[in-house]
């Protein structure tokens, strides 16, 4: 039988029952064509950005009137949530940001004024070499 287990294995797997006039069982294995939300997944990047502290720093201790079963669970919720949006915002799409870095220090180079522009060269360097050092750890 689909017990949570199975259903968590086959998350795109949908239970349908039919009428009690008979005993069959509908198990679609393909499911719809409909968006999942990615699963949470905490990133040690974020370790190494002192403002993911914090993000869930500020989530963690906000007071619910509730069970502290459901605290517990909402915080969890809220903290998932938050660190969610924050990466986001922070860093963005990873990929697009090292092309687009690269792109610059190449114009740069090509146009030939390196030395008027070394400064920020140097800078473009810098956030290039911090740009791939989270990408390296995210993989």
């Amino acid at each position: 039988m689909a017990n949570n287990s199975w259903l968590t294995l086959f998350p795109n797997t949908s239970l349908w029952s039919l009428p009690a006039t008979t005993l069959e069982l509908i198990l679609d294995v393909i499911g719809d064509s409909y968006f999942c939300k990615r699963p949470f997944r905490f990133e040690t990047m974020w370790t190494r950005d002192v403002k993911s502290s914090l993000v869930v720093k500020y989530t963690w201790f906000i007071s619910y009137p509730i069970s502290p079963t459901a605290v517990l669970s909402r915080k969890i919720a809220k903290t998932r949530n938050a660190l969610s949006q924050w990466n986001k915002t922070q860093f963005g799409k990873l990929k697009s940001n090292i092309a687009t870095v690269r792109q610059a220090i190449l114009e740069i180079q090509e146009a030939d004024c390196v030395h008027e522009n070394s400064q920020i060269v140097s800078d473009l360097h810098r956030y290039l070499s911090k740009l791939l050092l989270r990408e390296e750890i995210y993989w």
